[in-house]
């Protein structure tokens, strides 16, 4: 979903104070974990897949927020690609609630993995690590600080001027292999992940996989 607006009411603060008060009230909002601005200019784009500019030619931040998965799922109940771009929209169109008080414009993004070679629109992952809310681990996952996996990622684009946050200097993956080893159907393999596996995961197995590689991830916040 590509929801645009132009016309926002209310009046903008000072730029400098803005980006503090847009994370203060979307960490406000149930179930956001955490919040940060990440510099599109630094976006690089993935194969098939789009640019940030593709859906507002000005965009100069993303504001991605994350979530924790295991407390969408225990308020919401199991979600598959449909239930889960539904919570994302409603999330969404919260943070444009936000965004429209100060007259702000923004371009609401659902990833949407429709297509054959399984691939979203934008990269959730690499905007959320341009915003410095993690890095990636071996099962190409977003590694939340305290999270780890745990986490469902959402993205609002805006060409508001916005201080960027800096990706973490570090990565956080601990190189245990738990993901590697763990998963039922192989889907990682030589630092590489095969999407496909993944996808098809209740194919091969005639059930579904439980998700080890996000469950055991020894950076997590699900307790087990």
């Amino acid at each position: 979903m590509n929801n645009k607006e132009r016309n926002g009411i209310g009046n903008k603060p000072e730029s400098s104070s803005l980006g503090t008060i847009l994370k203060r009230e979307i960490l406000s909002i149930e179930l956001v974990e955490d919040v940060g601005f990440a510099d599109l200019s630094k976006y690089r784009k993935i194969e098939g897949g789009k640019m940030p500019s593709d859906f507002l030619p000005d965009a100069k931040i993303g504001i991605v927020y994350i979530t924790r998965m295991d407390k969408v799922i225990e308020k919401y109940g199991k979600w598959y690609v449909v239930s889960l771009n539904n919570f994302l929209k409603q999330y969404n169109n919260r943070i444009a609630l936000i965004l429209k008080k100060y007259g702000l414009e923004y371009v609401s993004v659902i990833d949407e993995r429709f297509d054959q070679k399984l691939i979203g629109k934008i990269s959730f992952r690499q905007l959320a690590v341009l915003a410095g809310l993690g890095t990636t681990g071996k099962n190409t996952c977003l590694l939340h600080p305290i999270h780890g996996p745990n986490v469902l990622i959402g993205v609002v684009l805006t060409n508001a001027d916005l201080l960027p946050d800096k990706p973490l200097a570090t990565s956080i993956c601990l190189n245990c292999n738990v993901c590697v080893e763990m998963c039922p159907v192989k889907a990682v393999q030589n630092d590489k992940f095969n999407r496909y596996k993944c996808k098809n995961r209740r194919k091969i197995l005639g059930k579904g996989c439980g998700i080890p590689c996000i469950v055991y991830c020894p950076i997590n916040s699900i307790k087990r």
